[in-house]
């Protein structure tokens, strides 16, 4: 599997789509909270704050194949207290399977022109 430019960490991120999802769902945006217990197996994430601190347009987010990029809407970063909400622009969420994405982050990088804060027009 491919890996995003030169980003140094990534993590996998489920969307499960058992009886959650009746059809697929394009362009959809997914939310992602970053904190002490997140997701499904309730994991830590807080490495994430301690690596980027305030700097939240370090990050990305791809769809299953580690290299397309999704367009990122960062709605709370909140990096002293370990707490973000990411709103995801996925290309395709399935109906019949999870879908899988990747967060990269990584301090050393330019700032992402696919991160932004507050309300994004997608369209």
């Amino acid at each position: 599997m491919a890996w995003l430019g030169t980003y140094a960490k990534r993590r996998k991120v489920t969307v499960s789509y058992s009886g959650k999802i009746d059809s697929a769902l394009t362009n959809f945006p997914v939310a992602l909270a970053l904190k002490s217990s997140s997701g499904l197996g309730s994991t830590d994430v807080t490495d994430i704050f301690s690596d980027l601190g305030a700097s939240y347009l370090k990050l990305a987010v791809t769809t299953s194949d580690g290299s397309t990029e999704c367009k990122v809407d960062v709605d709370l970063w909140d990096n002293a207290n370990n707490n973000a909400v990411l709103h995801v622009l996925v290309p395709t969420v399935s109906a019949s399977a999870n879908t899988d994405l990747y967060l990269y982050w990584d301090s050393t990088q330019g700032d992402n022109a696919n991160v932004s804060i507050g309300y994004r027009d997608w369209e």
